[in-house]
């Protein structure tokens, strides 16, 4: 077998590997044990091109077996754990010339990958324990997943915008195209849907944990001849399930019209749970769309996209300053603490 001093200076660490099939996660070697999987320059080839073109998600982690999960959880097979930064990054498939075999297990290579990605400086650790929103992140960090614990004993992945003004953000839903579908029920509303890195509900119970202490809310929306509008809320808070996810939203400042408000204090309503104020028909039906339902919506951020039927359509009402419903190419929204 080819031999890499690269490689051979850090024979010693782990190589992780699990059974997809059982979900079990044990430690099958060093180095030395991949060699035996792969040979070298093909793992040093997979290291390299796979972390430079076909990274999918990167996540803050305290330790390699967290990495492990993490990419389990992504259906993925190989990655990379950045033992400088504790960046967990997922890449997307092992190797084409895989077999059988080596595809039914995940292996994760540790190793410090920042010659492979944008960053030119390595940063110190950031405990996701200490962090409740992205606000408690170093601003300096590049825009991406990281892992936050809103409250003691609950953690979860955010996408945490540092570029955009006043920040940095926790965004809570993004839609920028029609690849991911809204029109979901409630189960999926509470748990969270998509991709963080592009269109996605984060979910119910996250912004029900994560506006314990109410937050303010930023809500980012583009027309589709490209008008830039947004609306901001001092203070924006979720209940939990069994208050079936009341919004309380109020401070309202923006270059739109306060049509978010108007929903404050109402329940959130799926296609199978209606909690508006109608007794014959269901909003969330109506509109083809789950949200904080009163007499449907003046907001409708989880609409049918690109929909030509005004009812159905992802709509800010007053975009303008008038009370009328202006369709939307984009939205996001994002929390931050007072």
């Amino acid at each position: 077998m080819k031999s890499s001093k690269k490689l051979r200076a850090t024979r010693n660490q782990e190589i992780l590997a699990l059974t997809n099939q059982r979900r079990l996660c044990k430690i099958v070697g060093t180095l030395e044990m991949a060699e035996q999987i792969w040979d070298t320059e093909t793992v040093k080839n997979i290291t390299r091109v796979q972390s430079e073109t076909n990274t999918i998600r990167k996540t803050l982690t305290l330790s390699s077996i967290e990495c492990v999960m993490i990419t389990m959880t992504y259906n993925r097979s190989l990655a990379i754990y950045d033992e400088l930064s504790h960046q967990c990054h997922v890449l997307n498939t092992i190797h084409q010339s895989t077999d059988v075999d080596k595809a039914d297990r995940l292996y994760v290579i540790p190793g410090n990958v920042t010659s492979f990605t944008e960053r030119t400086t390595a940063k110190p650790p950031e405990s996701y324990l200490n962090v409740r929103l992205c606000d408690d992140l170093d601003p300096t960090n590049t825009s991406g997943v990281y892992r936050i614990t809103p409250v003691p004993g609950k953690s979860f992945d955010v996408f945490c915008d540092m570029d955009t003004g006043d920040g940095p953000w926790t965004v809570i839903q993004n839609r920028q195209s029609k690849e991911v579908d809204f029109y979901r029920n409630w189960d999926e509303f509470k748990s969270g849907f998509g991709d963080l890195h592009g269109n996605f509900w984060l979910g119910n119970d996250q912004l029900s944990v994560l506006t314990e202490t109410p937050c303010v809310l930023r809500i980012q929306i583009h027309s589709l001849n490209g008008t830039f509008g947004y609306a901001e809320y001092s203070q924006f808070q979720v209940s939990n399930e069994t208050d079936q996810y009341r919004l309380f939203v109020t401070g309202f400042s923006g270059n739109v019209s306060n049509a978010m408000e108007w929903n404050s204090g109402y329940m959130f309503s799926t296609r199978d749970r209606s909690n508006d104020i109608y007794e014959r028909i269901s909003c969330a039906e109506v509109r083809l769309s789950s949200w904080w339902h009163k007499r449907c919506t003046k907001a409708n951020l989880n609409g049918l996209y690109e929909s030509s039927n005004e009812k159905f359509m992802v709509y800010w009402e007053g975009f303008y300053g008038q009370d009328i419903k202006i369709q939307l190419r984009t939205t996001k929204m994002m929390l931050k603490k007072p």
